[in-house]
């Protein structure tokens, strides 16, 4: 399986490595923001089961220090070396050894780009320039730090930043995806599944359930096609043959047809976007507002989430296609004109390829001013979220 995964990570890396492009001349870049989904992980749910006990997966992130630097925030210190496999490690949802993987290449891409290319970074790591954020969840603590591996690895790192510093928002605060803890969004969601598109949706592929329940048990009808679709991939990518018996390519592709289907229902409205993603979104919109009026020295700032982090993230930019895979990101890219400190552009990539945002005029450089405009109405402060989370539909 090392052989195996080795061969796929490395044609990655060289997928990677020639993408992202040049600025024109009168462009210079000042600010990026990453939002990444974790790399590939252990099954959850019925599927995790039927995943090899002896997959290598990393354990659980250990800190060299925590303390708080408010009632939500904790900062964190971590070595982003140590990630070890951990042959004990058989809990549901752990970052696999592929996974890091990937997200030690996304690292490698990003010192590419903004340090050897842009030069928006130095060549050794210094905190005042990059922040990194993460969900509480172990497998996107261990893809922040593998992220960190590649864009800064230790020879890179002096002394007295072995260990580097990544925030997250205890569970209460956390923004990064949709919480079941707002009563209107659930709501909203519970009423989406009732109607006759979102069923018509179900029933249309409801024989991948069927065909799968054979192998998985009757379990396997209360996986959501987004759960079924993650888990069925992560046994393609690491060739796992045995658990996908039976399951081609044509049933594969329909259930990322059906997982992406699912999603754009959810993510039809504007208020489940501003519910949902929108205070993240207002985070984001926040860095770059600092950055613009030069209030801020950070050039970078790295957040890893999941699926329903980058999902959103992408509807609100006009650009979602499909149900974001693992290890994907976007790049969220800050210029402005060398000729006028008052004139500022926004270039987004998916995956390293640079997006044509549809209400930019085609231009792959989108206005600031245009680029708020569309996007920031799904962003939400906290006090205006906890006063629309609390009505009832």
């Amino acid at each position: 399986m090392r052989e195996h995964v080795s061969s796929i990570v490395g044609a990655v890396a060289r997928h990677i490595k020639g993408i992202g492009g040049r600025q024109p001349a009168d462009l210079e870049l000042l600010f990026v923001q990453v939002i990444a989904r974790h790399g590939t992980r252990a099954p959850l749910g019925i599927f995790s089961s039927a995943f090899p006990k002896d997959t290598p997966c990393v354990g659980r992130p250990n800190p060299i220090s925590t303390m708080s630097t408010s009632a939500d925030t904790l900062v964190s210190h971590y070595v982003p070396e140590d990630q070890d496999p951990d042959e004990t490690s058989t809990e549901p949802g752990r970052l696999t050894i592929f996974g890091v993987e990937e997200m030690i290449n996304v690292g490698k891409y990003l010192r590419d780009s903004y340090v050897t290319q842009h030069h928006l970074l130095p060549e050794d790591y210094d905190p005042a320039f990059i922040f990194m954020r993460s969900t509480t969840v172990d497998r996107t603590i261990q893809s922040a730090k593998a992220i960190m591996r590649g864009l800064y690895p230790s020879e890179h790192r002096s002394s007295q930043h072995k260990a580097i510093p990544i925030y997250s928002l205890n569970q209460n605060a956390e923004n990064m995806w949709p919480r079941s803890a707002c009563r209107r969004l659930m709501e909203m969601k519970q009423k989406l599944k009732k109607t006759h598109g979102y069923q018509s949706i179900l029933n249309k592929f409801s024989g991948i359930r069927d065909f799968l329940k054979d192998q998985f048990g009757e379990g396997i009808q209360k996986e959501s096609f987004e759960g079924i679709h993650n888990s069925i991939e992560i046994m393609k990518r690491l060739n796992l043959p045995i658990q996908c018996k039976g399951i081609s390519e044509k049933e594969l592709q329909k259930m990322a047809h059906e997982a992406s289907s699912t999603l754009m229902k959810e993510l039809h409205s504007m208020e489940f976007l501003q519910l949902g993603i929108g205070r993240f979104l207002h985070d984001i919109l926040e860095s770059m507002r600092l950055k613009v009026a030069g209030k801020v020295t950070t050039k970078m700032c790295i957040y890893t989430g999941h699926d329903n982090t980058l999902a959103p993230i992408q509807r609100a930019l006009g650009i979602f296609v499909g149900h974001p895979a693992m290890g994907s990101f976007l790049c969220l890219e800050l210029y402005r004109t060398k000729k006028s400190s008052h004139d500022h552009y926004i270039r987004v990539l998916s995956d390293n390829r640079p997006v044509m945002l549809p209400f930019s005029k085609k231009q792959v450089y989108c206005p600031y001013a245009t680029f708020l405009e569309h996007v920031g109405k799904y962003e939400i402060d906290t006090h205006s979220y906890e006063v629309q989370s609390a009505l009832s539909w």
